[in-house]
């Protein structure tokens, strides 16, 4: 936590506060798994989040660079990303990180620009991206943030309006996708990047990030039980690395 107006966050904060957000979404992971209806309900959106981000973390050094910092995290996001949701988490980090480049502290300004950046690295990541989704609550935060660093040279208060634009963007997936409407549910993915900011915001803050409540009510999910695809039995990722890969090409083969 920093007192008073915050003007930028150096390596040092930034990681603080990436700690705190992982730890809040840890205290929220069964709520997450259970709304977890679309692409495909087996309840594990939350689970796969916080390992993704738990191994973005794990060991990382602070520094005083904020760059310095987010590329850390950035490499280890994509090594340890687990499932549909960790994939897109770990794009989400290197759009961030991307955003962040060359920074020794991150502004008001420079975090909605980082936003911005993690909103539309999500977007490329994804074949047929789809609204009401975690992209949309990425796109969303970076349009709040955005708006706040024009008003505001609070750094603090662009996040407050990022988590702000994620509540709202969650709370409206339903009116896009019918799926969560069926089953009346908000997003997972999105509600699990709220989570992820709003621990952020608590940090900024002062709040605490663990829990007294013993965990909100939260809405039943009838999981499927799906063997379509039983004959292959994994999902298979692949990490290409290199400089100047023809990703457009690579898609198309």
């Amino acid at each position: 936590m920093v007192q008073g107006k915050v003007v930028a966050w150096d390596g040092t904060q930034f990681l603080a506060g990436l700690q705190a957000a992982a730890t809040w979404l840890e205290q929220h992971v069964g709520e997450v798994n259970a709304l977890n209806v679309f692409p495909v309900p087996d309840g594990d959106t939350g689970t796969n989040m916080h390992l993704t981000i738990s191994a973005a973390l794990k060991d990382v050094a602070p520094q005083a660079g904020a760059a310095a910092v987010a590329k850390q995290v950035e490499r280890q996001a994509l090594r340890g990303a687990r499932g549909n949701s960790g994939v897109i988490l770990s794009q989400i980090i290197r759009g961030f990180s991307e955003g962040v480049a060359g920074k020794d502290s991150i502004d008001a300004a420079g975090l909605a620009s980082a936003f911005q950046k993690a909103a539309e690295r999500a977007y490329k990541a994804v074949m047929k991206p789809t609204e009401g989704t975690i992209l949309t609550v990425a796109r969303v935060v970076g349009e709040y943030a955005t708006a706040a660093a024009e008003r505001v040279g609070d750094v603090s208060e662009v996040l407050d309006a990022a988590v702000e634009g994620a509540n709202q963007a969650v709370a409206d997936t339903p009116t896009q996708l019918k799926q969560l409407r069926d089953a009346g549910v908000v997003d997972a993915g999105g509600q699990g990047l709220a989570v992820i900011l709003d621990g952020w915001r608590r940090w900024a803050h002062g709040e605490e990030t663990v829990r007294t409540d013993g965990g909100a009510a939260i809405t039943t999910v009838a999981f499927a039980d799906i063997h379509s695809e039983d004959d292959f039995g994994y999902c298979t990722n692949f990490m290409i690395e290199g400089s100047a890969i023809p990703f457009d090409q690579v898609r198309a083969t």
